[in-house]
């Protein structure tokens, strides 16, 4: 009973862990908190929101005004939660 209590306790401490490391790759996609990244991790980040902005915009062009329905609109917005999470899971 007490490993079990012991190893939930470890589980809850590195899930907290991931939540802070995901909430600090958020802001730094997001554009906050940039000033301790090096050199590198800036050109990552860049590199991760031009593509992207090239994906939404490829999406958008695809469709005029009358035709971006919802499910284009989710699909584009798809992409760029695959490029944030490739982007996040490298951080962590």
């Amino acid at each position: 009973m007490e490993q079990d209590a012991k190893q939930r306790k470890y589980e809850a401490e590195m899930l907290s862990k991931k939540i802070e490391d995901l909430e600090a790759s958020k802001q730094k996609f997001l554009g906050e908190k940039l000033d301790s990244c090096l050199s590198g991790e800036l050109h990552e980040i860049e590199r991760n929101v031009e593509k992207s902005l090239r994906s939404i915009r490829a999406m958008k062009a695809s469709h005029d005004s009358s035709t971006f329905t919802a499910s284009s609109y989710s699909y584009a917005m798809e992409g760029r939660s695959t490029c944030l999470r490739s982007f996040i899971f490298r951080i962590i």
